[in-house]
């Protein structure tokens, strides 16, 4: 299930602030995928891990839906990378990236 924006919602945000949203997104998506590489996972691996967080923050899934996403990933790419770095660390790293993201988009909705 995706979260979207309605078209009512959507056309309150301003053209400076719906870029300054996707450029936010973009650099939160690169930054994952270089988070996943510097750990010796696939890149794909840290945009997987960004895709569940936000879809865990959107719909506040339950722990046992946590759980089953995590253990996919786990499956689909190693508990360990080859540097030996863990899923949940990578999944801590993902989870900065996404607050300092917020925090970021806060501060700059605050300012304009």
């Amino acid at each position: 299930m995706h979260t979207s924006f309605t078209d009512n919602q959507y056309s309150k945000l301003t053209k400076k602030n719906r870029i300054t949203v996707m450029i936010a997104v973009f650099e939160a998506m690169e930054e994952c995928r270089l988070a996943a590489i510097a750990a010796e996972f696939p890149g794909e691996c840290g945009l997987e891990m960004l895709k569940g967080c936000l879809e865990d923050e959107a719909q506040a899934w339950s722990d046992q839906q946590f759980q089953t996403w995590f253990e996919g990933l786990e499956v689909k790419y190693g508990q360990r990378s080859p540097l030996g770095i863990s899923m949940i660390s990578l999944y801590r790293s993902v989870m900065r990236i996404i607050h300092n993201c917020d925090r970021q988009l806060k501060i700059e909705q605050t300012f304009s």
